[in-house]
């Protein structure tokens, strides 16, 4: 299903789901099942859903240095810094920073924090060589922190490097079944942190179906000029996770398809921008036009000023977010860099061309509900499963209704109900009671 784009001059949507809506940050928007409409708040990249408005995390702007806000309310400022990424875990605001002009992100800044409060933050050093973060989570009372070239874990005091290669870049996470899976990049593989030992290891999967570098050794041993002569062809980066349906999908850079794992653990391609495309032939959409262009076009002031305005790979395609939410799996497809078309640099695209970029499409799977659970502390979830379809209610609030036909047949087989210790992983949470309804006639 096809959301189009959320403004006509989206380019790269970055989705969150709030209040039951799938929110796009980079063009304040929010579809609310029938349309795209404004939405009150400052454009961004990078937020949190949290009680009923956003946790953002902004990078500087002209006027104003790198910026935590919620519900469009300063939290903190970083003056001096940039900020390259964010996150919220167990009442604590936890921030990667570097000093403007510094080649390495080596600050983290974290500070308890709660709604209404002030952020009074205490800094600690990342490890030497990490040039960026992407992104972070937490997990069993540890925040893990994917960067360029390192994998780390900070566990309130210090931080370790889990996993290192100048080559890789550690793109984004997923709990999944009791561990951590992360997309990297240049190969679209997945590593798999255990928390038991934190050891991580390479589960060669997705398999993206390209020719080349076909094992992790290959990678973990070539050197970054070696890959740039070479690699091109062969880069893959798995730059968004998700978990629908107890489904793992995995948002893949540079064609911006969508890899599925299947509940039997088989891995499908879901193209959704171009079926069919001969992607082997070429490193990424539109990559020969583009150089193309470049060396047309080298002595234009605009690429002294903006490096990423000659760029061969602008027009590649990014999966920037993949988001459930009550209307299925949306997919934000986007180009490398979020600018805009250029009509004088572009004059090899066609309208249609162009329109395949900021659109927004929706994955349904069957027997998949979505909820999002309110902020409230200690709280009580019931399912009801019947003809009618699947019910969810909070502290005896419906937070959620699908109607789906389900047979009796399908009724019957429902031997137990396990909550976890299935695809999300270990909870706190305890089975307080199980009831099996009875029918009586029609």
């Amino acid at each position: 299903m096809d959301l189009g784009k959320p403004t006509s001059d989206s380019w790269r949507p970055s989705l969150v789901v709030l209040d039951n809506k799938i929110v796009d940050l980079t063009s304040s928007t929010a579809w609310d099942g029938k349309r795209w409409t404004r939405a009150d708040m400052a454009s961004s990249e990078n937020a949190i859903p949290l009680a009923d408005g956003l946790l953002e995390f902004r990078h500087a702007t002209e006027s104003e240095p790198p910026t935590v806000s919620y519900k469009n309310e300063t939290v903190i400022q970083f003056p001096g810094y940039t900020l390259s990424s964010g996150t919220y875990y167990r009442g604590k605001l936890y921030v990667a920073l570097a000093p403007v002009g510094g080649e390495e992100h080596s600050i983290l800044a974290v500070c308890a924090w709660g709604l209404g409060q002030s952020c009074n933050p205490t800094t600690f050093a990342l490890p030497d060589g990490n040039r960026m973060v992407y992104s972070m989570i937490g997990y069993d009372g540890q925040i893990l922190i994917g960067g360029s070239g390192m994998l780390m874990r900070f566990d309130g005091e210090k931080a370790f490097v889990l996993h290192q290669n100048p080559v890789f870049e550690y793109y984004s996470f997923l709990v999944f079944r009791n561990s951590i899976l992360v997309g990297t990049f240049p190969r679209g593989f997945l590593y798999e942190i255990s928390p038991t030992d934190w050891s991580v290891k390479d589960i060669e999967a997705p398999p993206n179906g390209v020719d080349g570098f076909q094992n992790h050794e290959q990678f973990e041993t070539a050197t970054l000029d070696y890959l740039n002569k070479i690699g091109e062809p062969y880069y893959r980066e798995a730059q968004s996770l998700a978990l629908m349906g107890g489904r793992v999908f995995v948002g893949m850079y540079p064609w911006g398809d969508v890899w599925e794992r299947g509940h039997g653990g088989e891995w499908t391609s879901i193209d959704l921008v171009d079926p069919g495309a001969k992607r082997n032939q070429l490193p990424w959409p539109y990559f020969e036009e583009m150089q193309q262009r470049i060396q047309a076009m080298k002595a234009d002031p605009r690429s002294a000023s903006n490096d990423k305005w000659l760029l061969d790979a602008f027009w590649a395609r990014r999966i920037h977010s993949l988001v459930p939410s009550p209307y299925g799996l949306a997919a934000g497809i986007g180009n490398l860099s979020g600018r805009a078309y250029d009509p004088e640099r572009d004059t090899f695209m066609s309208k249609n061309d162009i329109d395949l970029y900021g659109r927004v499409k929706l994955l349904q799977r069957p027997m998949s509900v979505f909820a999002q659970v309110a902020e409230t502390g200690r709280t009580t979830l019931s399912f009801t499963i019947d003809r009618s379809g699947i019910r969810i209610a909070q502290d005896k609030k419906t937070i959620a209704d699908a109607k789906m036909p389900i047979s009796d047949d399908i009724l019957d087989k429902i031997s137990s109900v396990v909550i976890g210790a299935g695809v999300y992983g270990k909870t706190a949470s305890s089975l307080l009671t199980t009831t099996r309804l009875s029918y009586v006639g029609d």
